[in-house]
């Protein structure tokens, strides 16, 4: 006789078994289509286009059929992460698309995550959760929209609430038991470059001369406590100097990076930045002079945890680190980033920390605290941003 916990077992494997089929089916199809596309380039002909289409299977997901090691896997959330994560949002209990498509909130975030975190098309997401690859799509880019404009915008402003006098005085000592030379750095700035698929419209714009290729470019300040405090992006074509003009933010360090009795605090970057008026330091250009070889060595011990923060966010979310994916126009190139630092940062509070606040013996503030250091930079946004979050949401069962 069959226990329950037996039945169980039993199901979980029927359920792998079905998914394992419709896999390789799809696999099969893929292959059977680049077959024909060959031999059509091979006479000379021009190649047939036609939709893969994924099978999809006869039930819905079932979350029960989840180990905390496929959650991991897929979502780079647990199970009880992922849990903590939607209660903390106060996403709306379900999400509904323009065609009707609708989707609880616990499930869509799942899709957006496997999303981010995995570098091929849709058809993963088809197969993980039964649903046609347009629905996926829809839901996807619905919540990336949602999570935008509600909660992952906020880290294109200043927050305060995060760089306290307090934690600025916390974070510059830490640096000085780094060796910083420097009393007075609590951040890292610094700029990264994605490249992106050849767009059709402004080409010159996205073009970055540097790396000779297509990209879009991200300007991040990264706190020592492992926390993106600052994400600001654009177009490849401009350099460190003008996106860091552009986001106006050495005018709101002067205001609010302070610490205590008023003292200027300040950031620290590469030779890109240079130094402006005691709030950015970046380090000297190689030389024979052993004053300034001594003071890139102890600074450089500090500004690579900021190279961790890049590396993290495409680590995690492998997504966005495929260059043909990234298609200005077709997709939000920018908001997806932007989500995914943002989701960066809920897993690592979530977590109690990562690489960057070990090595500095820090702890990031937990869930609850980084979501409610957003109340003050929500109180400012304007109707139009409250009207587009809740545009895309549906509150009916």
């Amino acid at each position: 006789m069959l226990t329950p916990l037996m039945l169980v077992i039993l199901a979980v494997a029927i359920a792998a078994s079905q998914q394992r089929r419709r896999y390789l089916q799809y696999l099969r199809l893929y292959h059977q289509q680049e077959d024909a596309r060959r031999e059509a380039l091979r006479d000379g002909r021009v190649p047939p286009v036609q939709r893969l289409l994924i099978p999809v299977g006869p039930t819905r997901i079932k979350l029960v059929d989840w180990s905390d090691d496929d959650f991991l896997y897929f979502c780079r959330f647990s199970r009880a992460e992922l849990v903590d994560l939607v209660a903390g949002l106060k996403l709306p209990p379900f999400f509904r698309a323009k065609n009707g498509t609708k989707e609880g909130a616990f499930v869509a975030v799942m899709m957006l995550c496997v999303r981010l975190a995995d570098p091929s098309r849709l058809g993963l997401e088809a197969l993980l959760f039964g649903r046609d690859v347009s629905q996926c799509s829809r839901i996807i880019n619905l919540l990336i929209d949602y999570m935008f404009f509600t909660w992952a915008r906020g880290l294109m402003k200043w927050n305060p609430a995060l760089m306290t006098p307090e934690r600025c005085e916390l974070f510059a000592a830490a640096a000085r038991m780094k060796g910083s030379v420097l009393d007075n750095i609590c951040c890292l700035i610094d700029g990264t470059i994605r490249g992106i698929a050849r767009p059709i419209d402004e080409q010159r714009q996205w073009f970055n001369g540097h790396k000779r290729k297509h990209a879009a470019k991200y300007q991040l300040v990264s706190s020592l406590d492992g926390l993106l405090v600052h994400l600001f992006p654009s177009v490849g074509r401009r350099g460190d100097m003008g996106i860091l003009d552009s986001s106006g933010i050495i005018d709101i360090w002067r205001e609010h990076l302070l610490g205590d009795n008023g003292r200027q605090m300040a950031c620290f970057g590469d030779l890109g930045y240079g130094c402006l008026q005691g709030v950015l330091y970046c380090g000297f250009n190689a030389s024979n002079d052993a004053i300034k070889n001594a003071f890139n060595d102890r600074m450089k011990v500090v500004r690579v945890c900021v190279e961790w923060a890049f590396g993290e966010i495409v680590t995690l979310w492998a997504q966005l680190d495929r260059k043909k994916e990234q298609k200005t126009g077709l997709r939000p190139i920018g908001r997806m980033y932007v989500v995914a630092a943002f989701l960066t940062n809920c897993l690592f509070c979530i977590r109690g920390g990562n690489k960057t606040a070990t090595y500095f013996g820090l702890v990031p503030p937990t869930l609850t605290e980084y979501l409610e250091s957003f109340e003050g930079i929500m109180a400012e946004w304007g109707e139009e941003d409250d009207r587009v979050a809740a545009a895309v949401a549906d509150d009916d069962d």
